[in-house]
């Protein structure tokens, strides 16, 4: 009855394990998660915005990348300069694959130099 009632509060366990990560590399607590949204809207999806998608999830599969959240969505209102990606807010534009997947791995390496030891 409990969990019936509090079904849209509860915290799943996976949820709880991805906000402490240690991360292998470093061997640091991250806190810090750099979230990536994907335009795919029709105007980005046809200059091939879903490919910089795949590749970013085989990045973050490969690299085994647990501090990095990959969301495709639907327009950011830059349609003219598509392909769009957004990191933790900023939008990126005229991406592609192996652009946006040098472009989120900086961002990765100068986040993940601050908190190294």
């Amino acid at each position: 009855m409990f969990f019936k009632k509090y079904t849209k509060t509860a915290v799943s366990v996976d949820f709880i394990l991805k906000i402490v990560i240690i991360t292998k590399t470093y061997g640091f607590i991250n806190l810090n998660f750099m979230k990536i949204k994907v335009c795919c809207g029709s105007t980005c999806k046809s200059k091939f915005s879903e490919y910089i998608l795949k590749r970013l999830e085989n990045d973050k599969t490969k690299l085994e990348l647990e501090n990095l959240v990959i969301e495709k969505i639907s327009c950011m209102g830059k349609c003219e300069d598509g392909p769009n990606i957004s990191i933790n807010g900023n939008i990126f534009s005229k991406q592609n694959p192996i652009k946006a997947s040098q472009l989120v791995l900086k961002k990765l390496k100068n986040e993940n130099t601050k908190y190294k030891n």
